[in-house]
């Protein structure tokens, strides 16, 4: 078990718990770790001088960013049935990581992993439709996608 100041990181997705990492830069957080076995839960302060999501070594290795190419794999690893695969994979069109910028895309490949239960997937819809990102704004829409993924996220945590 893993928790981040405190919650769990069960409470966290993927891009969640990197972006709770990311705004803590220069700033203490904790991590509480317990390791399968143990009952104590041990506690890590960290406070981290700058962020970097890159492999450890890659600059010494030769190997570079290269969107176009993580965006073929994203699509491969989305045509498999992989949910990662299609949440990144919408995202990179949302933002533009190695295709052209394509919202309409996104929130297409979005709702698919909504409807195959991804409460992230959810959650970017309605953050979509609060900011009328490739769609018309919408209070109302934004509230009910937020809503749905309070429960897909509950769902996956077993709190039915």
């Amino acid at each position: 078990m893993i928790g981040l100041n405190g919650q769990s990181l069960a409470n966290y997705g993927t891009m969640a718990f990197a972006t709770a990492v990311e705004d803590s830069s220069g700033r203490k957080f904790v991590l509480l770790v317990r390791r399968d076995g143990e009952d104590a839960v041990r506690s890590i302060d960290v406070v981290p001088e700058t962020i970097a999501r890159k492999c450890p070594g890659a600059d010494a290795a030769g190997l570079r960013a290269d969107p176009a190419t993580a965006l073929r794999w994203l699509e491969k690893s989305a045509d498999g049935g992989n949910p990662s695969g299609l949440f990144f994979l919408a995202g990179a069109y949302r933002e533009g990581k190695g295709t052209t910028q394509n919202p309409l895309k996104a929130m297409e490949l979005y709702r698919k992993g909504a409807d195959r239960g991804d409460w992230e997937a959810a959650q970017a819809i309605a953050q979509m439709y609060a900011a009328g990102e490739g769609v018309e704004k919408s209070k109302e829409l934004s509230d009910e996608w937020f809503r749905k993924a309070v429960q897909l996220k509950h769902r996956s945590l077993g709190r039915n």
